[in-house]
């Protein structure tokens, strides 16, 4: 018997190797698998919390494009207005010129046509003098015509008056 408790031990001390052998594979096993599940798990967590960091970025870019399209299309619209009044300056200025110029130009113009009208109305007096000298110089030989030949008409009625007169006289009873 004392061989049968011998046997007992060794089989025991065995097994009980045998069995620690197999504890420490599984907990090898386990320890591996749990290193495995906590990998599955941070690959998991990676996973969930990647698509909102990618999200998140994706966000952040967008938002970032955004800010720098409407920066510039901020300064667009300043360079934009920047033009626009430079632009409404020059047309200001070119304006204010060319209305000078035209004042310039109609003034001118008016200034010729005041000379043209100056040399007209000279020429119309002059003619209308020289028309006055003629018509009087006319108005004169016409009278002086007038004077000569009334005279002569009246020193003509005169003398057959006169030459009348001595006939009748000459004829007259009474005499």
């Amino acid at each position: 018997m004392v061989d049968m408790k011998g046997r007992h031990r060794e089989t025991n001390a065995r097994l009980a190797a045998e069995h620690n052998a197999a504890i420490t594979r599984l907990e090898t096993k386990i320890e591996a698998w749990q290193e495995s599940i906590a990998g599955m798990k941070a690959t998991f967590r990676e996973t969930i919390a990647t698509p909102e960091t990618k999200e998140t970025a994706s966000i952040t870019r967008f938002e970032a494009k955004m800010q720098a399209s409407l920066d510039a299309s901020t300064e667009t619209i300043a360079r934009m207005e920047t033009q626009r009044r430079e632009t409404m300056d020059k047309i200001e200025t070119m304006h204010s010129e060319n209305i000078a110029e035209l004042e310039a130009k109609v003034q001118a113009s008016l200034d010729v046509n005041a000379e043209t009208i100056a040399r007209i109305e000279s020429r119309h007096s002059e003619t209308i003098a020289r028309m006055e000298a003629r018509d009087t110089v006319r108005i004169t030989m016409v009278e002086t015509e007038m004077e000569a030949q009334l005279t002569e008409t009246i020193a003509g009625l005169d003398a057959f008056h006169t030459a009348g007169l001595s006939r009748l006289e000459s004829k007259s009873p009474y005499r």
